[in-house]
C-alpha cells in the first residue's frame, strides 16, 4: 500500500512517525545505518560469517596502551603477514574459538595517511565466539554514537578501522577506568563492540545480532557506559557538584534508543565520565525512587549549613574580606544559588532525562528483562533518537515475549513506516488489544489501519 500524501508532497506516514516521536532526526537517513565510511576496512579485512544456530558473537581483544603504527607492528608481527591467520587468544581452551581473520595479499598492516607520531588503540578480532562459553568473561562499551561525520581509528587486526568519534572517546575512557579499577591481566581487556564486532555492511547478520542484543548484555561482566563527549573540555568540578549532576542528565547517553536495553539487561553497570568513574550502586544511591523530589533534595544540599560553610570556605581563600560579611548576605548568596539550582533543574532537556533515568531505574529495579508486554515497551520508543529510525522499534522488542515472533530486518525495502506497521499489527494479532493502534490514532497517526481486520 503506497502511503497517501499531504498538499506539499510530505509522505503522510512520514508525518505521523515524526509526530509520536518516530521520525529521523534532521540529517539522517531514515532507511540507512549512518556509520562512518569503511570501504578501505571491509575491502581488506573479511568477517567470517556467524553460526546462526548456535549463538555466537565477536569479541574485541583490546590492547589497553595507546601506541604509533611502528610500536604496534612490533608488538604484533603477525599483522605484518600475508594471508596469516592468527590464533585467538584471551582464552585457555585452546582453539575452541576460531579467528577467522584473512588478510589480503600484502601488508596487512595499512598506514592510511595515519601520521608517523599518531597513537592509536589497538584490537584484535576473535570471530565466532559462542556465547555459552563467554559469559561473564567479556566486557560491553554503551555510548551515544554522535554524527557519522565525526570519526576517529583504530587498529582492528592490524588495519584502520573508521569509527565514530564518539565510540573511539568512550572505548578509551572505558579502558582507562577499568585499568586503573581492576588492572589488565594477560595485557588486554575482552569487549563486545557493536560497531566493530557486528559486520555493518551485512543487513541479515544486522537483524540477526539485534535480536542477540538482549543476551550479549545479559551475559557480559559489566557494561561500561560513557557520559562524556569526545573533544569536550571537563568543567572544573567534581562529581559531588550540581554542575556534574546536571552534565550527568544531559548527557546525549540517555536519548539513545538502545540504551534502555543495554542498561536494563547487563548485571553490573559503570557510568564513566572522562577520568572518573563510578559504579551505578553508588549512583542510584543518591537518586530517590520519586524523580519529582530530586530538586527538593538539591535544595536541601544547598541551603544546608554544612554546604554554606563549605562555600564560605572556599570564599575565605580568594578573599578573606568575606570573613566580613553579614548573614543576610549569606542568605541571599544562598537563595541565589538555589534559584539557579531549579533553573536548571527545570529546563525541558533536563526534565526529560529525569523522566528517563527514573524508567531506566524502574526496569532496572524490576530485573524483568526476559519477558515484556510490547505495548508498553513501545512507549518508551518516543523518548529516544536512533540515526537509524527502525531501531527506535528493534531496540525495544528483543525485550518482548518471543511470541511477537519479530524477525529484524534492515534491507533497504523494509522502511521504518513497514517496521512499527508490522510492530502494531503483531500487537493486535498476539495481545487481542486495539489500544496501541487507538493511542497512535489519538496523536495523528493515519498508516496503521490498512492491516486491521474487518
Amino acid at each position: 500500500m503506497e502511503p497517501s500524501r499531504d498538499d506539499d508532497g510530505t509522505s503522510v506516514s512520514a508525518l505521523a512517525l515524526s509526530k509520536v516521536g518516530l521520525g529521523p532526526r534532521p540529517g539522517t537517513k531514515a532507511d540507512n545505518f549512518c556509520t562512518p565510511h569503511n570501504e578501505a576496512f571491509y575491502s581488506k579485512y573479511e568477517y567470517c560469517p556467524l553460526d546462526r544456530k548456535r549463538p555466537s558473537i565477536r569479541l574485541l581483544k583490546v590492547f589497553p596502551e595507546e601506541k604509533t603504527l611502528a610500536q604496534h607492528m612490533v608488538d604484533h608481527p603477525t599483522w605484518k603477514a600475508s594471508g596469516h591467520d592468527p590464533a585467538p587468544v584471551g582464552f585457555s581452551s585452546g582453539n575452541a574459538f576460531s579467528s577467522g581473520n584473512t588478510f589480503s595479499s600484502g601488508n596487512a598492516f595499512s598506514s592510511q595517511d595515519v601520521s608517523i607520531g599518531e597513537k592509536l588503540l589497538a584490537c584484535d578480532m576473535l570471530d565466532g565466539v559462542p556465547l555459552s562459553m563467554c559469559t561473564g568473561q567479556y566486557l560491553t562499551l554503551s555510548y551515544a554514537a554522535g554524527d557519522p561525520g565525526n570519526t576517529a581509528r583504530i587498529l582492528v587486526g592490524g588495519y584502520i578501522f573508521n569509527a565514530f568519534a564518539q565510540l573511539i572517546h568512550a572505548l578509551k575512557c572505558a579502558v582507562r577506568y577499568w585499568h586503573r579499577e581492576n588492572g589488565c591481566r594477560g595485557g588486554y581487556f575482552l569487549f563486545w563492540v557493536d560497531q566493530i564486532c557486528i559486520n555493518q555492511p551485512d543487513a541479515a547478520e544486522r537483524g540477526h545480532q539485534v535480536m542477540m542484543m538482549r543476551d550479549i548484555y545479559s551475559r557480559c561482566a559489566t557494561t561500561l557506559v560513557c557520559l562524556s563527549i569526545a573533544d569536550e573540555k571537563k568543567a572544573a568540578t567534581t562529581t559531588e557538584t550540581l554542575a556534574s549532576f546536571v552534565a550527568f542528565l544531559r548527557s546525549p547517553w540517555w536519548t539513545r534508543s538502545w540504551v534502555y536495553q543495554e542498561f536494563v539487561c547487563s548485571p553490573k553497570v559503570h557510568f564513566v565520565f572522562g577520568d572518573d568513574g563510578a559504579p551505578w550502586e553508588k549512583i542510584s544511591a543518591c537518586l530517590t525512587p520519586d524523580p519529582g523530589s530530586w530538586c527538593d533534595v538539591w535544595k536541601s544540599r544547598v541551603t544546608s549549613k554544612d554546604h554554606q560553610d563549605i562555600v564560605r570556605a572556599k570564599d575565605e581563600q580568594f578573599d578573606q574580606q568575606r570573613v566580613q560579611q553579614s548573614a543576610q548576605e549569606d542568605e541571599e548568596e544562598v537563595e541565589k544559588e538555589v534559584d539557579s539550582l531549579i533553573k536548571k533543574l527545570t529546563a525541558p532537556d533536563v526534565e526529560k532525562s529525569i523522566r528517563t533515568v527514573a524508567a531506566m531505574m524502574n526496569g532496572r529495579s524490576k530485573h524483568d528483562s526476559q519477558v515484556g508486554d510490547l505495548r508498553v515497551l513501545l512507549r518508551h520508543a518516543r523518548n529516544f533518537q536512533a540515526s537509524d529510525t527502525r531501531d527506535k522499534i528493534y531496540a525495544f522488542v528483543g525485550l518482548a515475549r518471543d511470541d511477537y515472533g519479530f524477525k529484524p530486518s534492515y534491507s533497504h525495502e523494509n522502511t521504518a513506516v513497514d517496521v512499527h506497521s508490522d510492530a502494531a499489527r503483531r500487537i493486535v494479532e498476539i495481545d487481542r488489544d486495539l489500544n496501541y493502534v487507538l493511542e497512535q490514532a489519538f496523536v495523528g497517526r493515519r498508516d496503521l489501519g490498512y492491516f486491521l481486520p474487518s
